[in-house]
């Protein structure tokens, strides 16, 4: 059992006291000191901070936040299910490597060669057309693969279908559990506001003594460790923060002043920041508040209690649930009725349940409403809808200028018999040119260079250049996918979330959609042509050049042969440097990172820039969540078209798995405790890439040139064989296996989250009367794990100890007092305080 130790709190001389220490010369052993307290440390025998082992089990990662867990529990799990599924999907190449169906095409890869496309292609007994025999013998035996590959694609579409609901059933288990196991701020804690004729009015404004409130509830039978308040600062909050920060750096600049290589003007340039933020400042002050205040003079808006146990917690819910109007559903329905000993100062309590982690709170976004955080978030969500059409239109045109082929290319056997053959029939240059070019470009690249070098000299560089064309667009897609992702990240902030894991998962959503789009769509698009319709011409019509640059670009019929043959090969590069990149360039560039930032730390002349370069950067968890993401969306959307994406897609998530953790133990700094929305978000997700496999796989399985659905589907045309039946329900019925398990699928998700979770809140909310059991004897109390805690994470919801806010009190309550009573607190540490 941890020791038990009183729950300290700073007073403002304390902090103050703190930031003076910070902005002092530097000093090696101080900044050890913080780099033990903010790295990603488990603690030993001894109490001392000590870096994990990279075999450290994931259980471990329970201790940093449920959130953090859950992101790795479920990376694991995830490669798990895609080794099964690749074993499967490796059966499936294995089988469409035996066909001949891309022959005609040259310079394949390896994922086209293994594609549904190379599935065995009609045979003529002629020679010179197809006869009913022919197409009877093809449709037989496209039936028989038709049918082996199905169920392949069925099997592992129903292994990642029942994890996807198996690992929702056990994760909802964890964060449920996780509450009342996990020793977190959170789960001993929820939040209070105040609850006057059905409408939340929030603390009243006067209320400035939090143990009222403790008081209050310790009357009426259960132990509070503490109560703390947060303010309604008038959107002055984050004025207040840069404030105290520009003081900060300007202090900072007088102690280098002392060195030579002091620039003067980097201290203008704060101070003139510093005049503009407090004028804003004033100006808000003047109009909406009236008056400067003091941190603690500012209106309250909701306290946090931190319960003794956990359990005292859940029965005073579960108490205070039972004897008061709750809401008003509960009042119609449950003719609920409010007992005088549960009001507070005439009023009924809003209890908030479950509350963040303190490092987990955004202070200066709880003042904003409901109504209007949903107002930031419809611009938002406008200003990335128009981010990624500009971004669109970027990786369109990028993909339009990579061309497969400089030429259209009609589809024969370019043997250099056949094509000195064509060329002296030619009738033109230009023709003849066009046949020595589709020649060259229909040779290996080992057979060009080795053996037709000479014969197609300006093809070799033309050709060169169009492949190293397509890497380079790749990159630049990459690229653009970077530099949206910054934007997005900045955009976000407008939308003001209360909590860090609330924004993550906001950024998260963003983030994904804009990288599946551009991974994974584009390519798509840019060559779609269904049933006649090509939408990358449509959509390039408002830009005259991209539209005319496509006049002769090849537009294969949706997923026929020609599509793997053209748009495989100008996808493959395009998916395998974006989902592989990430992390290479991460694990790659952190021994760089690192030498660079312990350089720079050897330079730093104020204590506050050697504990900054002491520790690694933030473990950006929305960014990593949103890769991991993209990465199941995109192999299970064409899985079925190139099953060899699924090892491929295998092997990425152990890289990242890999990756992840070994920086997160030996780089990162240690991420604030992250709850379950991230995680919430991601399997809200989730379904729509199972919904868009197997409709993707309904339509591959159901083209007619490969799978057709009778022995009539196609015809005879002089030597061409002509489509007699295909239509949507056509290529459903193709698939019939497929579109049941996804009729399933789609119905579990309906009776899952209109049916089920509806019910169970409407049960829980009238019927729970379960008794809560609590052992008190064996159940530890706050003060005794303290300790264990606060070596993990903030500990408590006073604003004065949070990292991020530490300047707080000192930037308000410093302009309200003289210089004598600024430095009389600042030296005096009142004892009952320490």
């Amino acid at each position: 059992m941890s020791k038990i130790v009183p729950l300290p709190i700073k007073s403002s001389a304390i902090v103050i006291k703190e930031q003076e220490d910070d902005i002092r010369p530097s000093d090696p052993v101080k900044a050890n000191q913080y780099m033990l307290q903010n790295m990603f440390f488990k603690q030993d025998e001894t109490g001392h901070p000590t870096p994990y082992e990279f075999t450290v089990g994931l259980d471990e990662f329970k201790k940093h936040g449920l959130g953090l867990y859950l992101y790795f529990k479920f990376l694991e799990y995830t490669i798990y299910v895609f080794l099964i599924m690749s074993i499967i999907a490796s059966i499936v190449c294995y089988f469409n490597s035996t066909g001949n169906g891309l022959d005609a095409w040259k310079n394949l890869n390896l994922l086209q060669k293994l594609s549904v496309g190379n599935q065995e292609k009609i045979k003529s007994s002629t020679g010179t057309e197809y006869t009913t025999s022919d197409i009877s013998d093809f449709y037989n035996n496209s039936q028989t693969w038709l049918s082996t590959l199905t169920w392949m694609d069925f099997s592992y579409t129903l292994i990642f279908i029942l994890f996807y609901l198996a690992f929702s059933y056990w994760s909802n288990k964890e964060i449920k559990e996780s509450m009342v196991k996990e020793k977190v701020p959170a789960n001993f804690s929820l939040g209070v506001s105040i609850q006057q004729q059905q409408q939340i009015k929030g603390l009243r404004e006067d209320e400035r003594d939090p143990g009222k409130l403790k008081g209050f509830i310790e009357d009426l039978g259960f132990k509070v460790k503490e109560v703390k308040f947060a303010k309604n600062y008038s959107n002055t909050l984050l004025l207040h923060k840069q404030e105290a920060e520009l003081k900060i750096l300007i202090k900072g600049e007088d102690i280098k002043a002392q060195f030579p290589d002091c620039d003067p003007a980097v201290k203008q340039k704060y101070m003139k920041q510093l005049q503009e933020i407090q004028v804003e400042r004033e100006t808000i002050i003047k109009n909406i508040i009236g008056k400067r205040l003091r941190h603690d003079e500012y209106p309250t808006l909701m306290a946090f209690v931190i319960f003794e146990r956990i359990g005292d917690k859940n029965l005073f819910i579960k108490e205070y649930k039972a004897n008061t109007n709750y809401s008003v559903f509960q009042t119609f329905c449950c003719g609920k009725k409010v007992d005088d000993k549960y009001l507070f100062r005439g009023n009924v309590l809003k209890i908030i349940p479950q509350v963040d982690n303190p490092s987990n709170i955004n202070w200066e976004n709880l003042e904003v409403s409901s109504s209007n955080r949903f107002l930031r978030q419809i611009l938002v969500g406008f200003g990335v809808f128009c981010l990624m059409i500009i971004t669109f239109f970027i990786v369109f045109a990028i993909n339009v200028v990579s061309k497969y082929s400089p030429e259209d290319c009609e589809i024969r056997d370019y043997t250099y018999e056949n094509t000195q053959k064509w060329i002296s029939e030619a009738t033109t240059s230009s023709d003849k040119t066009q046949i020595q070019q589709c020649f060259c470009m229909n040779l290996s690249l080992t057979t060009l260079y080795a053996d037709y070098f000479n014969y197609c000299t300006d093809i070799v560089y033309q050709y060169t250049g169009i492949q190293a064309l397509q890497i380079v667009s790749a990159f630049v897609i990459l690229i653009v996918n970077s530099l949206l992702q910054l934007l997005i990240k900045s955009i976000v902030i407008f939308e003001r979330y209360q909590s860090l894991s609330k924004k993550l998962s906001g950024t998260l959503t963003k983030l994904f959609i804009s990288l599946f789009v551009n991974t994974a769509l584009i390519t798509l698009i840019l060559k779609a042509n269904i049933y006649g319709f090509k939408l990358s011409y449509y959509l390039s019509s408002p830009i005259p050049p991209l539209q005319s640059a496509q006049q002769k670009e090849v537009f294969p019929s949706d997923f026929n042969r020609e599509w793997y043959a053209v748009v495989g090969a100008a996808y493959v590069n395009t998916w395998i440097i974006n989902i592989f990149s990430p992390y290479f360039v991460d694990f790659v560039l952190y021994p760089i990172r690192n030498w660079f930032r312990k350089r720079e730390a050897l330079t730093a002349k104020i204590q506050r820039d050697l504990n900054r370069l002491s520790v690694g950067p933030e473990f950006n968890l929305d960014l990593y969540y949103a890769n991991l993401l993209n990465t199941i969306f995109v192999t299970l959307f064409y899985s079925s078209l190139i099953p060899l994406m699924l090892p491929l897609g295998f092997f990425a998530l152990v890289m990242h798995f890999l990756v992840q953790k070994f920086l997160l133990l030996k780089y990162y700094r240690k991420p604030p405790s992250y709850d379950e929305a991230l995680h919430d978000s991601v399997f809200t997700l989730l379904p729509y890439s199972i919904i868009l496999h197997i409709l993707v796989a309904i339509w591959t399985y159901g083209h007619p040139y490969i799978f057709p659905s009778s022995s009539d589907a196609l015809v005879e045309n002089g030597g061409l064989l002509d489509v007699s039946k295909d239509s949507i329900w056509i290529r459903i019925s193709n698939s019939s296996q497929l579109s049941i398990l996804g009729v399933l699928f789609v119905i579990i998700l309906v009776i899952k989250y209109f049916l089920i979770n509806p019910l169970s809140y409407l049960v829980k909310l009238c019927f729970d009367s379960e008794a809560v059991v609590v052992d008190f004897a064996q159940e530890e109390t706050y003060d005794q794990i303290y300790d264990q805690i606060s070596s993990i994470q903030l500990a408590t919801y006073e604003i004065r100890e949070n990292e991020n806010y530490k300047d707080l009190v000192y930037s308000l309550d410093s302009d309200q007092r003289s210089p004598t009573q600024r430095k009389s607190e600042e030296e005096r540490v009142p004892l009952q305080d320490i």
